[in-house]
This record gives structure tokens, C-alpha cells and sequence, in this order.
């Protein structure tokens, strides 16, 4: 494909049709299209899209705020000085539509989410950025971006902020 016109990165909305999204995991296509938009109005998730050039959604995210607790396993870096629990930000929800794939969408949104969970905890107190990867597959993309394994005994990982 190559050189898709993406446009800016933005909070979904209520007029987005999210109906034709299909990223090959049922699990993230049934979460956009049933209960995305609800999770905004209800404040349990801030949604974000990455719109093509037509405004047909290619790819989104998800963060919600989150807490981990600070037991024996939990990565050191992580662990050392903090609370308990430990105050994250949990990307909950990422996935780029299969005829999008490989065109740069999910890099393009998983740093955004970076983005975005570090300034707000400039704001409001968050040690890392936590995901909880789908498949191996997945687990190499956000090791491809510097998140590590949270715990030995989990498939969960996270990057600090």
C-alpha cells in the first residue's frame, strides 16, 4: 500500500462509524464497536483514533487510569520507591485495522498514547505505562518500544514515564 494520508490523531466522537473496524482480534473490534463510545461518556476510558485522509478510522487506543500492586515479582525498577499500589496508566485497547496493517498506524498510535500518558502524568501521578498484549506477536511490538515484562510470572509489560 504505502503513503496512506493519515490525518491527526484525535479523541473518538459520537458521529464516528466504527462499524466496518475489523483488526483480526475479535475481542478489540467487539470493544470499539459496543462499548468505546459508552466508555467515553461514562469517563472509564479516553478513546483515541487515527483517521485516514476519507475520515475512515484506521486504527485506535485506549488509556484508563490504573493501579498495580507492589509485590514480589513486579519488575525493580518499577517497584523501588513507590506506593502501594503503584499508580499506572493502562493502555487497555490497541489495534490497527488489517487492510492498515503494516503501514505504520499501530507505531504511530502506541506513540501517541506515550505521548499523551506522559504529560498527564506531569499532572496527575503515574509510574508507567501498562499493557497487557494479546499474543507474542504483540508482546514483540511494545518490546520493539522499550516496554518490559512487569513481572517473571506475566505476560503483562510496561515502559516507565
Amino acid at each position: 500500500m504505502g503513503g496512506l494520508a493519515f490525518r491527526r490523531i484525535r479523541p473518538l466522537l459520537d458521529d464516528d462509524d466504527v462499524s466496518g473496524f475489523s483488526s483480526g482480534n475479535g475481542d478489540n473490534d467487539a470493544w470499539l464497536k459496543e462499548r468505546a463510545h459508552r466508555a467515553m461518556r461514562d469517563g472509564t476510558a479516553r478513546v483515541y483514533v487515527l483517521p485516514l485522509a476519507t475520515g475512515e478510522i484506521c486504527g485506535f487506543y485506549a488509556l484508563s487510569t490504573h493501579a498495580v500492586a507492589r509485590v514480589g515479582t513486579l519488575a525493580g525498577s518499577l517497584r523501588r520507591n513507590a506506593p502501594n499500589p503503584i499508580p499506572c496508566t493502562l493502555l487497555g485497547q490497541l489495534a490497527v485495522d488489517e487492510r492498515y496493517q503494516g503501514e505504520s498506524a499501530g507505531a504511530r498510535l502506541l506513540q501517541d498514547a506515550i505521548r499523551r500518558a506522559a504529560a498527564a502524568s506531569r499532572i496527575v501521578a503515574s509510574r508507567a505505562l501498562v499493557v497487557d498484549p494479546a499474543d507474542e506477536h504483540a508482546e514483540g511490538f511494545y518490546a520493539h518500544f522499550g516496554f518490559q515484562r512487569l513481572a517473571s510470572d506475566s505476560r503483562r509489560m510496561f515502559v516507565r514515564l
